[in-house]
């Protein structure tokens, strides 16, 4: 038991000792020795050696140490004894391997102590150390660290090199993404010996792979210094490395690579490696291949994919540099449609799966028919993988064109054609044959003639929409012009492309009312020679339309010949002039005047005509023949046709009287009526008798004028005529006149020019304007009174059996007549300075008053020329303008001392408007026939029914309207816009 504590005591106080001395030992060790050795202490080394499977250094040394009481370690040293074997190291400094305690010597007996003892000390162990030069042993006392030291017993420390070996055991490409995936073994021996500087953790085991473009690192394994549990790390270090890189270049090695704080410690050899690379693929499915109806562009929907396009040493692809393309094949080569930018990587970074999908649409202008179509993958400007062509049915739309015909006229000054219509055309742009550069095509109006089509006008047309955007079919093109051509049957649209015909519509029938050659006549005077009898003429001569392709002057000009009739069935020439079939280059403007001169010795002629020949030609045109007469004989007395003419009128009023007996005459002053009729209107309004003014009037005439005048008024019946005068027998009364010409003193044909005789302008014959404008006017009147319910205008009706100089008007005639005087009063109004808008006519409500109220007409027309602004007025209904205080002024004035059973007072402007009483107060007042004024009354309430009257509030526009008074018989008028 006591054995047992002393031993326990000294074994605390040899590992506080050692504690101790271990620190004291290891703080003076370092780079320093004692200066010499004690002879009390030596070392002896039996072997030295390194692990194989750790690299530990191992040793066995004996250490003898020599303790006396007067010396070393003597009994009851304090803090005890205790020896230390070191590692010397190559730089001189020292590390502690292992230590034992000594015991001190022995106790002394008696008188005479014992002075020394020997210790044998045995050292045995392993550890991990740097590479070591020598050993020593140190020996301690109390508080001596450094007691004793041992000489320094050099060693060969044979330390292991660092080591790496690699074992592979497989090497392949992930189908899915590409990568390299490796499976490999690694080991490693020594790495982490202090002598081969390395810190815990600080060493790793790297597999590198060897390509083209140089050394790779695959992956790595971090190594630890020790085992588990703090046991020594056991060698060689074994590790299995598995996993994937994205390489684009074939591997063709790997190798082991042992890494100590960055620097290499250890390389396997390099261990060969087949990398099978997969090739670069591309894939196409065409979905759908289309042609866009409105733009004709080529439309496509296709799946297309590929694989490992990013691997491979010829295609590698920096990121984003790899794109998916897809092209047609066409008859004019390959046209690339579209494509779809390739990433080399997929969303977070982690490997792009293959293969990759790319679902492609879009339209594009393909102007040749697609064959086929295939992928091509590429790789910075390269290609690397071309998918097989997929065939494919391109419907390409063949080109059309179609017209409408607005329509087609004559201009009436010179013949030319004019044409308005709407072409369109569809996919010109398309197709192998007709694919043309811009602005390269153009849309043609061709017109059918007798010989053959020629050509009206064309438009130019464009590939491209605005801003360069597709153009959308069809094409629209709105074509209007004139041109000189044969009379037209049919029209038609032609798409033009380069100068190829890709596609026509059908003819559209046409009526073009192509105007005849023709001629007028005026006739200056006619005389004989009192000395020699010959015949002297002087008149003038209007050819028209004689120069167009259809007329007897299409190529050359043309004589114009005055011929004179000598019997039933013999003309004679008189005279000709030469007519141009062109103005200075232009067309020629119709009508051309011509003047005739002349005299002759021929016999007595009845008639006049006018032919046309081409050069020396037959005759090509022959006029209508213009009857005249040298020295007409004959005729009424004045008695005779006084009392014809007053058997005439009897009963009329003065004014229907005068309507009457002068239809048509002369016309030199500024109003409406021709100058016969404004006469017989002045002198009964003067108070004289309708025979008073006949007789007057009569008496300035020749008996043949006189038979003219009653034959014109439908008094003197066609025997009493013919009989006066065969010679009139042949002349055409009824022959429309030509625009400007006129009947002159009942004989002849007066057509108005700047310096000749004013025009006369017979009343059944109104002025001729704009042909389509007059259309327009009876178009527009007749449709109007088909909503209105107004009446239908009619024209006076001559004597029952006797022909009128000119036949009656028709509704239309009457229209255009009525259209004509509402533009003239319209004039004259605005001159005035009424505020009467330019379309008042056209728009606007207007009153036709007609002779049905013949009296109270005149008066709206009196007052009207002596105030033009008092045509344009504005309707007032009957609780806004009460009847109540109205007759104020009935018996005042012109009205005073009226018989009411039968007379009325009439008033103008109408009490019925916001122009009449009391704004006007009194208005102009007038007797009329009770009958006359009713009329006129219940005409003007039925005018007032129209819509633009009722839906209006009081003073609005569309409650004025125009008083237009007309010599036709029926009083009508035009309702306005609502």
């Amino acid at each position: 038991m006591a054995l047992e504590v002393s031993r326990l005591v000294w074994g605390i106080m040899r590992v506080r000792w050692l504690s101790i001395a271990g620190v004291l030992l290891l703080a003076l060790g370092i780079g320093a020795s004692p200066a010499s050795a004690s002879g009390d202490i030596s070392l002896s080394v039996n072997s030295t050696s390194r692990a194989t499977s750790t690299g530990y250094f191992t040793w066995d040394a004996t250490a003898a140490v020599n303790v006396s009481s007067t010396g070393y370690c003597p009994y009851g040293t304090q803090g005890g004894c205790g020896a230390t074997l070191y590692a010397v190291f190559s730089d001189g400094s020292r590390a502690a391997l292992t230590s034992q305690g000594i015991t001190p010597s022995p106790q002394t007996t008696g008188a005479a102590p014992q002075t020394s003892a020997v210790r044998i000390l045995q050292f045995a162990g392993a550890t991990k150390v740097r590479a070591v030069t020598a050993l020593v042993v140190v020996a301690s006392s109390g508080n001596d660290p450094m007691a004793l030291v041992s000489d320094q017993i050099p060693v060969t420390d044979s330390l292991p090199a660092a080591s790496a070996l690699l074992g592979v055991n497989s090497v392949s490409r992930d189908p899915a993404t590409g990568q390299l995936r490796w499976e490999v073994d690694a080991s490693t021996s020594y790495y982490a010996l202090t002598a081969s500087s390395c810190s815990p953790y600080g060493c790793s085991l790297i597999i590198e792979a060897q390509t083209s473009a140089g050394v790779v690192q695959l992956g790595s394994s971090g190594l630890a210094l020790t085992g588990n549990g703090g046991s020594p790390l056991q060698y060689p270090v074994q590790a299995h490395l598995t996993g994937s890189k994205m390489i684009t270049t074939p591997v063709t090695a790997l190798h082991a690579v042992v890494n100590i704080n960055g620097s290499v410690v250890a390389t396997s050899d390099w261990v060969p490696v087949t990398d099978s690379v997969p090739a670069p693929t591309a894939s196409i499915s065409v979905n759908s291949i289309t042609r866009d109806p409105t733009t004709g562009q080529l439309q496509y929907d296709v799946d297309a994919s590929t694989s490992y396009y990013a691997i491979g040493a010829t295609n590698g692809c920096s990121p984003y540099g790899c794109s998916l393309i897809i092209e047609a094949q066409t008859s004019a080569g390959v046209v690339q449609l579209g494509s779809s930018g390739l990433a080399l990587t997929g969303n977070g970074g982690s490997p792009l799966q293959y293969p990759v999908q790319a679902h492609l649409t879009g339209s594009k202008m393909i102007t040749t028919p697609v064959t086929a179509l295939h992928a091509v993958v590429n790789i910075n400007g390269s290609v690397v993988a071309t998918s097989d062509w997929v065939p494919v049915t391109d419907s390409v739309p063949a080109p059309t064109a179609s017209i409408s015909v607005n329509s087609i006229t004559r201009d009436p000054t010179t013949g030319q054609l004019q044409y308005d219509v709407d072409a369109s055309t569809s996919y010109y742009a398309i197709g192998a044959t007709n694919g043309c550069s811009p602005y390269g095509c153009s849309l043609i109006i061709e017109a059918q003639t007798s010989a053959g089509v020629v050509q009206l006008g064309s438009s130019g047309l464009a590939l491209t929409g605005n801003g360069g955007s597709p153009l959308q079919y069809p094409v629209q093109a709105h074509l209007t012009g004139q041109t000189t051509t044969r009379s037209i049957s049919a029209v038609r649209a032609r798409t033009n492309v380069n100068g190829t015909s890709v596609a026509t519509s059908a003819w559209t029938p046409v009526e073009d009312a192509m105007p005849t050659t023709m001629t007028t006549l005026q006739i200056s005077s006619i005389s004989r020679d009192s000395a020699t009898g010959q015949l002297k003429w002087e008149l003038s001569a209007t050819a028209s339309y004689y120069a167009l392709p259809d007329g007897p002057c299409n190529t050359y000009n043309c004589n114009l010949i005055l011929q004179a009739r000598t019997s039933p069935t013999t003309w004679t020439n008189l005279s000709s002039q030469t007519i141009p079939t062109s103005n200075q280059g232009r067309p020629q403007t119709y009508p051309v005047s011509v003047n005739f001169k002349g005299s002759t010795t021929i016999g007595t002629i009845d008639a006049f005509r006018l032919q046309i020949r081409l050069n020396s030609d037959p005759v090509a045109y022959a006029s209508s023949v213009y009857g005249t007469s040298e020295n007409v004989g004959g005729g009424h007395d004045l008695d005779s046709a006084v009392s014809l003419a007053l058997v005439a009128v009897a009963g009329m009023a003065p004014a229907e009287a005068c309507l009457t007996l002068f239809p048509i005459g002369t016309h030199t002053n500024s109003t409406s009526l021709n100058d016969q009729e404004a006469a017989c209107n002045v002198a009964t309004g003067g108070g004289k008798t309708i025979a008073q003014f006949l007789k007057s009037y009569l008496a300035t005439l020749t008996p043949q004028q006189i038979t003219k005048m009653l034959a014109a008024a439908g008094i003197a019946t066609a025997a009493a005529v013919t009989d006066a005068h065969p010679e009139w027998a042949t002349i055409d009364y009824d022959a429309p006149l030509p625009s400007g010409c006129s009947w002159v003193d009942f004989r002849y044909v007066s057509c108005s020019t700047q310096s000749g005789p004013v025009g006369v302008t017979p009343r059944s014959a109104p002025s001729r304007q704009d042909p389509v404008w007059e259309s327009n006017q009876a178009a527009k009147a007749a449709q109007n009174r088909a909503t209105s319910g107004a009446p239908t205008p009619q024209w006076p009706t001559p004597a029952p059996d006797v022909p009128a100089p000119m036949p009656a008007p028709s509704p239309s005639d009457i229209d255009v007549s009525n259209a004509e005087l509402c533009e003239q009063e319209l004039t004259l109004a605005q001159a005035s300075g009424s505020n009467i808008p330019d379309d008042a006519c056209d728009n606007g409500a207007v009153f036709f008053g007609g002779q049905d109220t013949p009296v109270t007409t005149q008066h709206d027309k009196d007052v009207i020329a002596l105030t033009p602004t008092l045509a344009w007025l504005t309707y007032a209904n009957g609780t806004e303008k009460p009847d109540s205080g109205r007759r104020s002024w009935a018996n005042q004035g012109a009205c005073a001392g009226q018989d009411t059973s039968t007379e009325q007072c009439d008033e103008y402007p109408f009490y019925s408007t916001e122009e009449g009483y009391p704004a006007m107060n009194p208005p102009d007042l007038r007797l009329a026939p009770k009958g006359d004024n009713v009329r006129q009354g219940s005409k003007l309430a039925q005018f007032y029914k129209c819509d633009n009257f009722k839906s209006s509030p009081r003073n609005d526009v569309k409650r004025k309207f125009l008083v237009v008074p007309t010599r036709a018989l029926t009083t009508t008028w035009l309702c306005g816009t609502p």
